[in-house]
């Protein structure tokens, strides 16, 4: 099975860039549900830049906002690790605290 297929049964999207470059999306918008909202995966010579971000919602004066709190990139040269671990972190959940204060 390649790449493509792998990741689109993770719940991924590919997307091309007008440069010819490919990446691979994967939004979790439920912060109070899943702790990473957004893994990005990105092919860089002979191995994957995989991006895990958290967003958060922040009340400002007058709108709200989506702040990014947390950023973790790896970098992996094999796709097995790399879907094994993508897979670990797709379901971490948030601790108790941030799940009470953003219901």
């Amino acid at each position: 099975m390649d790449l493509d297929s792998r990741l689109e049964e993770l719940g991924f999207c590919k997307k091309e860039g007008k440069d010819g470059s490919i990446k691979y999306f994967l939004y979790l918008n439920d912060e109070s549900k899943f702790f990473w909202t957004q893994i990005t995966v990105t092919p860089v010579k002979d191995a994957w830049q995989v991006t895990y971000s958290r967003s958060e919602k922040q009340v400002g004066l007058w709108k709200i906002h989506s702040v990014v709190k947390k950023i973790d990139v790896h970098v992996i040269s094999k796709i097995e690790t790399m879907i094994e671990e993508i897979s670990e972190q797709k379901v971490k959940t948030p601790d108790l605290l941030r799940r009470i204060c953003s219901s």
